[in-house]
């Protein structure tokens, strides 16, 4: 929901880089990561090292093929137990090994909440994980347990402990360290709405309100107040959108690189002051939560988790919350936060390596594996974007078969 325009944009596409785009192959921190299986040391009980990551091929141009691209090392050992958590100064944080494991994995959850599991149950991929063994061939496995796996996978990525953990604790540990890491992903999010909160308003001039930039028509303010329309999580708010303007000729024309998903994203990630002061390597020298756990790359998953707690905090919406069925007067954010990896997949290939390259830190792209709760109607800007990223994919491959 959106000003759109029929005509073409004055806006134009961010120019891609002209050095080659970064792969898996020339990024030292990409790795695909198989913990969980033969390799990793909950199953090999003769070794207690990492397990040796196998990198991916560095010619695929695909992003769906870098679902695991630039995730943190599995030999990172620091922890954000004094994590500043949009503070300006982070301080040092003590070494892994000196937290509990509760602690640890606590902790370990604000950063997997923020980089790619917002809101999925840590339970499932646990359990895959610790029933699997050395002899098991992943690529046998029926689809559910393939994504299953590959979700163990990048949540050890991120919490490299969790193997020798569950190892030492065996199944019944495995709910406290679920319920720990759940624990530390609702308080990133507590901790990262009431932080936005407390800055949003000194990023730009609402004017003349927050609601402008969810719903900017007075039509459809007025549709909403009277009750003749409802807000679904497939109406993608303009703030998405470069300078709050949508393009209907092409509705990726600056989606996700609006104002408030740049800021939202730097003061999260990097630190307040980035935020304020918008151009990049500007601001705080201090580390904010994605150095202090090595992370150079956007994500996907990250850009939707922004992009989600802004949703809601400029909204009237007291209490954030995913959203169902069952509390049919609350916006349902997770889906909203679904469709957003959805369309972003939907995306030309080399537009969104482009935005994700392009956005925050200008490093190393990495995709992911979502899928939109499909609540969209055929009219929603959500469905266009995928019909229209749908036809451009097909045109483009017409035109490569024509050229061959």
């Amino acid at each position: 929901m959106g000003r759109t325009s029929g005509k073409s944009s004055k806006k134009t596409r961010t120019s891609r880089p002209s050095k080659s785009r970064a792969t898996a192959g020339n990024n030292p921190t990409s790795r695909r990561i198989r913990t969980g299986r033969s390799a990793s040391p909950m199953y090999r009980q003769t070794s207690s090292s990492s397990p040796a990551p196998q990198t991916p091929s560095s010619n695929s141009s695909d992003p769906s093929q870098l679902t695991h691209q630039s995730l943190p090392s599995p030999t990172h050992r620091r922890s954000d137990t004094l994590l500043s958590d949009n503070e300006e100064d982070a301080g040092e944080t003590p070494a892994d090994d000196d937290l509990n494991p509760d602690d640890y994995h606590t902790n370990k959850g604000r950063i997997v909440a923020r980089y790619r599991f917002m809101w999925k149950s840590f339970i499932p991929m646990m359990e895959e994980g610790i029933s699997c063994t050395a002899e098991d061939d992943p690529e046998s496995f029926p689809d559910h347990r393939q994504q299953l796996y590959d979700n163990y996978n990048d949540l050890v990525a991120f919490v490299p402990l969790l193997p020798d953990h569950l190892r030492e604790a065996g199944p019944q540990g495995l709910m406290a360290m679920a319920k720990a890491l759940d624990s530390g992903r609702s308080k990133a999010r507590s901790t990262d709405i009431h932080s936005l909160k407390q800055n949003i308003h000194r990023w730009k001039k609402f004017q003349p309100s927050f609601d402008a930039m969810n719903c900017p028509s007075l039509g459809i303010q007025t549709a909403l107040r009277d009750g003749t329309k409802k807000v679904k999580a497939s109406d993608l708010p303009v703030f998405l959108w470069k300078d709050e303007y949508v393009n209907t000729r092409d509705f990726f024309d600056g989606f996700m690189r609006g104002e408030i998903v740049q800021k939202a994203f730097k003061h999260i990630f990097i630190s307040p002051s980035t935020a304020r002061d918008m151009q990049d390597g500007d601001g705080s020298r201090r580390r904010g939560n994605a150095a202090i756990h090595g992370l150079r790359n956007v994500t996907i998953h990250s850009l939707s988790y922004v992009s989600t707690l802004a949703r809601f905090v400029l909204s009237d919406q007291q209490t954030f919350a995913a959203g169902d069925k069952t509390t049919p007067n609350r916006f349902p954010f997770r889906s909203f936060y679904n469709n957003l990896i959805s369309v972003m997949r939907a995306m030309d290939e080399e537009d969104l390596e482009d935005l994700l390259i392009w956005t925050i830190f200008g490093g190393t792209s990495n995709s992911d594996d979502e899928v939109s709760d499909g609540d969209e109607d055929g009219t929603s800007i959500l469905r266009q974007m995928k019909e229209q990223a749908a036809r451009a994919k097909q045109a483009k491959q017409r035109s490569q078969s024509t050229a061959a």
